[in-house]
């Protein structure tokens, strides 16, 4: 169902103080689209040290800020989502263990630099916690 909402500068030439009616998906596209606009991004492209849920939500507000984002994954990891919904997923070769590829900051900081990324985004635990 659609709601009146206040026109937005990005919902085109409208008079002061205009209302149009807009789906809730179309207002949150509005919003989105709005804030991106009024942001001066200090970056385009975000490495995600971080697996799971939290490179998930990194990447969420990544993307609504207008970020391209980059992420990592090892063997154990191919199938999870944060593979999939990340712009662009590496793989991390083998470790001791299936966690030990992530805490190897040396590692991730040449994998983020050779990606072209202009900032690494540790999440929460692993290198955030080193």
């Amino acid at each position: 169902r659609g709601a009146l909402s206040p026109a937005l500068p990005s919902a085109g030439v409208l008079p002061p103080g205009a209302m149009v009616v807009v789906s809730p998906l179309q207002r949150l596209d509005l919003l989105r689209a709005h804030v991106v606009a009024s942001i001066d991004q200090p970056f385009k492209r975000v490495f995600i040290a971080n697996r799971g849920e939290i490179a998930c939500r990194i990447h969420r507000a990544a993307k609504a800020l207008g970020m391209e984002t980059v992420g990592v994954f090892t063997e154990e990891d191919k199938d999870s989502l944060h593979r999939k919904v990340l712009d662009r997923a590496l793989p991390l070769p083998k470790g001791p263990t299936p966690v030990a590829p992530y805490l190897d900051a040396e590692m991730l900081a040449a994998m983020a630099s050779d990606a072209g990324c202009e900032a690494v985004h540790p999440g929460y635990g692993f290198l955030a916690e080193s």
